[in-house]
């Protein structure tokens, strides 16, 4: 019984240190992977090889090319520039403006209509606060139709009571909250009219962009024109530098073939499909049972 418990506790053990003998032994495995499989000095002889041809493509080709580009990208910032002159000249400005406008005027006449109702909520509410001041002041009084010291009734058809204070709160709570709905109404419809001010001053910037564009003496057919002749060049311009570019990958390939860089880069394929099959050989079951065999070996060695 106790060499079973023994040998239980001691498969246990070698079990625990086990993790960290394979991360070493991985750490080992992909060294040797790297070492035994680098193509540093081939990419280096690569590099080589083409350091001339580089130099040389890059006095042929990269002037020409980069100024095609920039003459590329000139043109399509004009080409869009007078696409929205084409869209501006193609407007009218007047069906736009003219349901704006009205419906301007309609939300200026719907803030007159409440600034008007907050106007008279605010005189309700003074004219309420007055009557519970009058309330207070003659429920307190002695002399002059007072009522001090005098127990007031809930409800009365002709003296003071209870019931006239509750109907003067009453109205004044009403119109406090009648003059807030207004600001709140009020508030709405400004940022209503900010919105559309905003967009009626866009329009308009846009009308006077046209007008501008007739004291330069353009027009509708004439930016169309501008754009046709542009669209030409812009063509002309991507086909000379997509024949440019097709030259370049001509001349590199040219001078790989030259300088034998396909058979060295076929080389390094070869190496690199090498090096991720041996590397993959540390996780196939066989690998995995000897270092679990080398690993209890050495454990019992050092225990």
């Amino acid at each position: 019984m106790f060499n079973w418990l023994f040998k239980k506790i001691q498969d246990t053990r070698i079990d625990f240190s086990y993790p960290a003998y394979e991360a070493t032994e991985k750490s080992k495995h992909v060294a040797l992977a790297n070492t035994r499989f680098c193509v540093k000095k081939l990419q280096t002889e690569i590099n080589a090889l083409m350091s001339i041809p580089h130099q040389e493509a890059f006095v042929l080709y990269q002037g020409p090319i980069t100024k095609l580009s920039q003459s590329i990208s000139k043109l399509s910032t004009e080409l869009s520039e007078q696409r929205v002159n084409r869209a501006i000249f193609s407007r009218s400005y007047k069906t736009e403006l003219d349901p704006l406008y009205e419906l301007s005027h309609e939300l200026k006449a719907k803030l007159d209509e409440l600034h008007s109702d907050k106007d008279d909520a605010y005189d309700d509410l003074n004219s309420a606060k007055q009557d519970i001041d009058h309330w207070y002041s003659k429920s307190k009084r002695t002399v002059f139709f007072g009522n001090g010291g005098k127990e007031l009734p809930k409800h009365s058809l002709f003296g003071q009571s209870h019931g006239d204070l509750d109907a003067y709160k009453y109205d004044r709570d009403k119109a406090s909250e009648e003059i807030q709905s207004c600001n709140q109404e009020i508030g709405r419809i400004k940022a209503k009219k900010t919105i559309l001010y905003a967009k009626i001053n866009t329009i308009k910037a846009d009308r006077q962009r046209m007008q501008d564009l007739r004291k330069k003496g353009l027009n509708i057919e004439k930016i169309k024109n501008i754009l046709i002749n542009t669209e030409k060049q812009l063509s002309h311009l991507q086909a000379e530098l997509k024949q440019l570019e097709a030259q370049r990958v001509m001349f590199f390939e040219s001078a790989r073939q030259r300088n034998g860089v396909g058979i060295l880069e076929a080389e390094i394929v070869s190496i690199e499909s090498e090096k991720k099959a041996f590397l993959c050989s540390f996780d196939q079951i066989r690998a995995k049972s000897g270092r679990k065999l080398a690993h209890r070996k050495e454990w019992f060695n050092t225990h």
